[in-house]
């Protein structure tokens, strides 16, 4: 009996719950009004018909209502009821989606001026990379204690504390690493690297392009100056930087450009977003298109 009234209530869910709403499903009194005296004009001028009983017939024109007004819905999400103006709206373009992805961002009246841009990617922008020490992960090199290090990011400093006990490796203290600097959410990210069975911290950062800092870095770590024990960042090598930060190399027009992010708003019109270079001579195209 209790499968049987599942059963019972499952259809009925499916076939007459209520459906998503919308804020366009909101009416005043006024359209409400308006709405059921169409109806009645309607029907005065309507020949007379025999009523449909017929269950399916009754579910599959409520299910055209239904589908009627989610139509309506999307077409008001895109913000064109107007049926002289819905086809021909226009958006955002790009030759080589594989190479640089576009998106409009501007009014109507940006289109109107239809504007395009030729684009050439040499570069993407990189973030900053410091790769450490390859340790045998069974060995441990410091003794135990509580140690800390500073790291200078975005022209803040932060001070991060880990403690290293006699039951440690130097595997066991790089995991404790990674996890404190991805918990700590400072814009930097961190993983174990293997490499012929020895393994090293690397720690990269969640920003591109040149840095404020020494060599254009975004990032430093030291122990000079901290508060604990030092010695963990050169014994696993935390300030090893192995790949600078870059900016984007590009030209757009003709004109060289460079950026920090591969995301950047262009002429206050498209969203752009570097995906892979170009070639020497290839130019992307970024338009409009209905």
């Amino acid at each position: 009996m209790s499968a049987y009234l599942n059963s019972v209530y499952n259809n009925y869910l499916s076939g007459y719950a209520p459906k998503e709403l919308t804020r366009f499903d909101a009416h005043n009194k006024r359209e409400l009004r308006d709405t059921c005296n169409s109806i009645i004009k309607l029907n005065k001028d309507s020949p007379l018909y025999l009523p449909v009983t017929n269950k399916d017939i009754q579910q599959y024109i409520v299910d055209i209502k239904d589908n009627a007004r989610n139509l309506k819905n999307t077409i008001s999400k895109l913000g064109v009821l107007d049926d002289k103006t819905i086809f021909a709206r226009k958006s955002a373009y790009s030759s080589d989606t594989d190479c640089i992805v576009s998106s409009f961002v501007g009014s109507d009246e940006d289109a109107r001026g239809d504007p395009s841009y030729l684009i050439n990617v040499s570069s993407l922008a990189t973030a900053q990379q410091n790769t450490g020490s390859f340790l045998k992960p069974d060995a441990l090199g410091i003794p135990p204690d509580t140690y800390s290090f500073d790291v200078a990011l975005n022209d803040m400093n932060y001070e991060l504390q880990f403690t290293v006990t006699g039951q440690d490796t130097n595997k066991t203290v790089q995991e404790r690493l990674k996890r404190l600097i991805n918990n700590s959410s400072i814009g930097l990210k961190a993983s174990v690297m293997e490499n012929d069975e020895n393994y090293a911290l690397v720690i990269e950062s969640d920003n591109t392009g040149k840095g404020p800092l020494k060599d254009d870095l975004l990032f430093s770590i030291t122990d000079d100056k901290t508060s604990k024990k030092s010695g963990a960042v050169d014994y696993f090598g935390l300030d090893n930087v192995t790949r600078a930060p870059e900016n984007a190399k590009l030209s757009i027009n003709g004109e060289a450009r460079e950026s920090s992010s591969n995301k950047f708003t262009l002429g206050k019109v498209y969203d752009i977003e570097l995906k892979e270079p170009t070639t020497e001579e290839e130019q992307v195209i970024i338009s409009l298109k209905t």
